[in-house]
């Protein structure tokens, strides 16, 4: 029997018009592996506004042979075969892409909205049964990944309000109307969400779109478990529109204290003391 579902990464793209989908899909990196960009027909048959890129790249010897004849005095030379497969499609008025093998070097990096996975998960994922977070220190370059294949409470994980940001959260998801746990045997999956979402995705075109507006569903319309809550109330500006405004504001109140208040913050190092 055919699967119904397989992993992949969803992500969601930003400031692409939903009528201009070519736009999503970086034209130089497919004109580099001699690819193409095609209509989706199974897709725009259920009135669903999608297109594929997909190529590949042969290199006569892969860059191994040579150091392994270097160490093993044998002489070994096989080819490899570098293959890429980006879906793009527009589902009530969001445009998504899903990237099979390296097709994800397909979407330019700046497109992609860098919340839309973890906003999932922290609305999804069994606070209980987290088996992953990705975290770093404010203030500071180290990035923190604690893996917990059984799944654990987060409350375990010592993960300090207001000192992390938290970019990834991984963990078992249930009551959530998707394919998987609609035919699966299992009634409950996993989710791992950062910048994109993986996630077990239909396969038939019927299919995929509806585990799509579920997990659009869930975005909008849940709140984040309490236990996973803090994790939105710090978290990085990347908006640059946001950004410049909060610029602005400061800059005003620094020119004029009387239209707003400054208040010192303890360095991170120094907390504790």
């Amino acid at each position: 029997m055919a699967r119904r579902t397989s992993k992949h990464t969803l992500y969601r793209l930003v400031g692409v018009d939903p009528a201009r989908l070519y736009d999503a899909v970086d034209l130089a990196q497919v004109d580099k592996i001699g690819g193409d960009i095609n209509d989706a027909p199974n897709l725009t048959g259920l009135g669903i506004e999608a297109l594929i890129a997909h190529g590949g790249m042969i290199r006569e010897e892969a860059p191994w042979c040579e150091e392994l004849r270097r160490t093993s005095g044998f002489e070994v030379s096989e080819p490899t075969w570098r293959s890429a497969g980006l879906l793009v499609l527009a589902v009530d008025g969001e445009v998504y892409a899903i990237g099979y093998d390296q097709g994800f070097r397909l979407i330019p990096d700046h497109l992609k909205d860098k919340d839309f996975g973890l906003t999932f998960a922290l609305r999804a994922v069994d606070p209980d049964s987290v088996c992953g977070i990705t975290s770093k220190v404010l203030g500071q370059g180290r990035t923190d990944i604690t893996m917990i294949p059984g799944g654990m409470s987060v409350s375990m994980l010592d993960i300090k309000e207001y000192l992390r940001i938290v970019h990834k959260v991984a963990g078992a998801i249930a009551d959530i109307d998707l394919t998987r746990t609609r035919f699966g045997k299992s009634q409950v999956t996993k989710a791992d969400g950062g910048s994109g979402l993986l996630i077990q995705l239909g396969i038939e075109p019927h299919d995929l779109v509806a585990d799509i507006r579920e997990v659009a569903r869930v975005c909008q319309e849940h709140r984040p478990h309490p236990d996973l809550e803090f994790v939105e109330r710090v978290k990085p500006v990347r908006n640059k529109a946001t950004m410049n405004t909060l610029d602005e504001a400061l800059d005003d109140v620094l020119r004029d204290p009387t239209r707003g208040q400054v208040t010192a913050a303890v360095p991170i190092d120094h907390l504790d003391s």
